[in-house]
């Protein structure tokens, strides 16, 4: 199985595809010094089954080596994922 982040920019909106199917995405805001995460949202049928776990994992990654902007959750999930994952606070606090 392999995965992939797909980032829109013009529609502020990253895609997660697995074995190249769109299966979850998260809405961001971008600001000169920050990216606000505002929505996630996993197909009903994958809900339950760590797909949002593995996209907000992949997505951490991938900000903590391309960006130096601060990433704020605004989502209730992703900031409960964040609390979970003490490592990525520092993306937090850029």
């Amino acid at each position: 199985m392999s995965t992939e982040l797909k980032w829109l920019p013009g529609q502020d909106r990253v895609l997660y595809l697995r074995d190249g199917e769109e299966v979850a995405l998260v809405d961001f805001q971008r600001t000169p010094n920050e990216l606000r995460l505002v929505h996630t949202e996993v197909r009903p049928q994958l809900r339950g089954q760590g797909v949002d776990d593995m996209m907000l994992q992949e997505l951490f990654d991938s900000l903590h080596d391309t960006t130096q902007a601060r990433v704020v959750a605004v989502c209730p999930h992703a900031a409960r994922w964040v609390d979970r994952h003490p490592e990525y606070l520092e993306l937090a606090g850029r």
